[in-house]
């Protein structure tokens, strides 16, 4: 005589799937889930317009006076007397081109020293005494050490927190149920041995 399971078993099963599945949705997500929309503002609230009996009456036409035309300038004469011919100009002054400078010759190359050689008895100085030679761009940009920013701390988002508390319940969960089905299904064992013999 066997046993069948009671629903319960198959209900915290399919409760528990359901749960999984969404605990690993709800960690792949970085937005929020629930997001609310604010309603439109209804459309009552908005003030009626004015009736047109409350508008001021247009002014009437007659009232405005009309242009005076005595006003007005006289119109300008189009034929004005003939003016006095002006003398032409005179003629311009022509200027004797200026005398050529002389080519000076082109300067001399100078002599570069000759070079200094100690006398024979003179030793020059050892490598530490002698001064290092600098270079102009040295001395101009000197080099500063470049600090490197500091890194970045990677922060977790609501959504993720959300997503890692279910999928620890979850496992917590699952270890639970596993658990107690292998507990129920050694008692449902026994018993159906006890019925066979």
């Amino acid at each position: 005589m066997e046993s069948a399971e009671p629903p319960a078993f198959s209900l915290i099963v399919v409760i528990w799937s359901i749960l999984s599945i969404y605990s690993v949705l709800a960690d792949s997500q970085n937005v929020p889930i629930f997001v609310v929309n604010s309603p439109p503002p209804p459309f009552s609230s908005l003030p009626p317009p004015p009736p047109f009996s409350s508008l001021p009456p247009p002014p009437p036409f007659s009232s405005l006076p009309p242009p005076p035309f005595s006003s007005l300038p006289p119109p300008p004469l189009l034929h004005s007397p003939p003016s006095s011919p002006s003398p032409p100009p005179p003629p311009p002054s022509i200027s004797p081109p200026p005398p050529p400078l002389p080519i000076s010759p082109p300067p001399r190359p100078s002599q570069s020293p000759l070079p200094h050689f100690p006398p024979h008895g003179e030793h020059p100085p050892p490598e530490h005494q002698r001064l290092p030679l600098r270079c102009p761009h040295h001395q101009k940009y000197p080099t500063k050490p470049t600090a490197l920013p500091p890194p970045r701390k990677h922060e977790i988002n609501k959504g993720q927190k959300v997503g890692l508390l279910f999928i620890g319940i979850a496992t917590v969960l699952q270890f639970v149920v596993m658990g107690y089905l292998s507990y129920k299904r050694r008692e449902l064992m026994k018993v159906k041995d006890r019925f066979q013999i």
